[in-house]
């Protein structure tokens, strides 16, 4: 085992703390942060809570001119200013009794992100400068509620290595994946596919045995698969979300494994599907009817039920211009309210409330897949007439907690794309990692992700694919190895939960 040592420093602890009165920092900013002020203020009243040395409490309903009567030594005031990805951090400290500004800070930033750092280096000063707490160079200060007067040695273990599941090579091009109970045996099969056949394989002994197969005719182009027992008949369904190559338009169909054999329950449905997971409504699917043009994905998002042999729909009341393959509900945010998280076209992940309000969207972007729609374009040509376009898809997002540490995260993949998405009929990824982020009261921030992999990673999954008890993360990745007569290569991995950041 290799551990480091940590020696917090002694201190005398004052009879008399010293009392902070932490006001609001003021936010300014061309969109709405709702969160940010309640994270700042959590984060300083929790680092200036120092036992027997100093405690800070919130202004909340304290008037400014009752402040010196509640003898209070300190105020503590700031303005936070954001222009598009810059911020700058401005704070002041005023003595109560005085009157006089004991500490000016002024940070300035590249990135949202920065405040964070801003905000823990202001408190920082305020322990050094003003409490006085020097730390020396064997020493760390504590946070902890223990007395602060008593030596503490903290033992940091050396991570383990992450244990990662490969599979054989297949020489098969995986467009997506899916895992469910196939055939009602109470094990997990794993469901995946190509443009035009769907394999069903059963994990056993470490590697994945073919069970079935579903092959397509030329004239279908497969988008994707979910699997979920959604007619509860205790056997997972397949949903098969399917293209006509000649109309453009969908001709999607719904599997059920009887034996070794496939049946089609339900075929030429004109929706797209997918099935997501919620907390409190459990497997939900999902169906979607194409818009013209443009606004092929512009479209309301509909949940379905089965109805004797049919769908019924009923409209979901999401935010507009949000497709089915792009968001998912649940408690992010780890408030024990569900939100909605969804990926834009270009890879911004936006948070949403309940009632439609968009709550955080990120600087970054997320995503990348090469799983397209075709619609008749504006361009226009004399010899072939209109030219059609394509409208790339995202990626699943996902919200769970993988490692039953009591806190989620989003789970998103990050495929890099080297025409950075200029190219308007093709992507090219070389590579890609899949993300946790967790939420800090400010934002959405990495909390761990796995490594990078050559290739790219057409589709994931969270379940328990090798019928252990636990559930893992599960994905394909696949690689085109020549330029000229291209051959595709997948192979599909599986491991838990990477170790967080935080």
């Amino acid at each position: 085992m290799i551990f480091m040592l940590f020696i917090s420093v002694s201190i005398s602890a004052d009879t008399q703390k010293t009392k902070i009165l932490v006001a609001p920092f003021k936010i300014q900013a061309q969109q709405d942060y709702p969160f940010l002020q309640k994270g700042i203020s959590q984060m300083l009243l929790s680092r200036l809570e120092i036992p027997s040395i100093s405690t800070a409490i919130p202004q909340n309903n304290i008037k400014l001119e009752n402040i010196e009567s509640k003898k209070f030594d300190f105020l503590l005031s700031g303005n936070i200013l954001i222009f598009d990805d810059s911020t700058s951090t401005d704070a002041k400290l005023i003595d109560v009794k005085t009157g006089k500004t004991v500490l000016v800070f002024n940070e300035f930033g590249k990135t949202r992100g920065d405040i964070l750092s801003h905000v823990n280096l202001l408190a920082q000063k305020i322990r050094i400068d003003i409490l006085h707490i020097q730390p020396t160079k064997q020493s760390i200060i504590s946070d902890s509620k223990e007395t602060i007067n008593q030596k503490k040695y903290t033992y940091i273990q050396k991570p383990k290595k992450q244990s990662l599941w490969k599979s054989r090579k297949f020489n098969e091009k995986f467009i997506s994946l899916s895992i469910g109970d196939i055939n009602g045996d109470l094990k997990n099969e794993t469901v995946v596919c190509t443009e035009n056949k769907i394999y069903i394989y059963k994990y056993n002994k470490k590697r994945l045995e073919k069970i079935s197969e579903f092959k397509l005719g030329l004239n279908t182009r497969i988008i994707s698969v979910d699997v979920g027992d959604i007619n509860k008949n205790k056997k997972s369904e397949i949903y098969v979300t399917a293209i006509d190559k000649r109309s453009k338009l969908p001709s999607s169909f719904v599997l059920e494994l009887n034996g070794a054999k496939f049946n089609k329950i339900l075929d030429n449905q004109k929706l797209l599907f997918r099935i997501i997971k919620t907390k409190n409504k459990g497997l939900m699917l999902l169906g979607q009817v194409l818009g013209k043009g443009e606004k092929i994905l512009k479209t309301p998002v509909f949940q379905l039920l089965w109805n004797k042999q049919k769908l019924s729909s009923t409209r979901l009341n999401i935010p507009e211009n949000i497709c089915l393959y792009s968001f998912t509900f649940g408690d992010a945010i780890n408030n024990g309210l569900d939100i909605i998280a969804a990926i834009t076209p270009k890879g911004k992940i936006q948070i949403f409330s309940n009632t439609g309000e968009r709550l955080w969207a990120s600087t970054d972007n997320f995503g990348g897949t090469s799983s397209y729609l075709e619609y008749k374009g504006m361009r226009y040509t004399q010899g072939d007439g209109y030219r059609m376009s394509k409208h790339f898809l995202q990626q699943r997002i996902l919200i769970s907690d993988l490692d039953s540490n009591g806190k989620k995260s989003i789970v998103i993949v990050k495929n890099n794309d080297s025409a950075s998405n200029l190219l308007s009929k093709t992507r090219i990824f070389k590579k890609g990692y899949i993300e946790f982020l967790t939420w800090d009261d400010i934002g959405f921030i990495s909390d761990g992700r796995t490594r990078t992999f050559a290739g790219y990673i057409s589709d994931y999954a969270i379940a328990d694919q090798n019928n252990d008890g636990e559930k893992e993360l599960v994905f394909c990745v696949f690689k085109s190895e020549k330029i000229i007569n291209q051959k595709h290569t997948t192979i599909l991995y599986s491991q838990k939960r990477p170790p967080h950041n935080l």
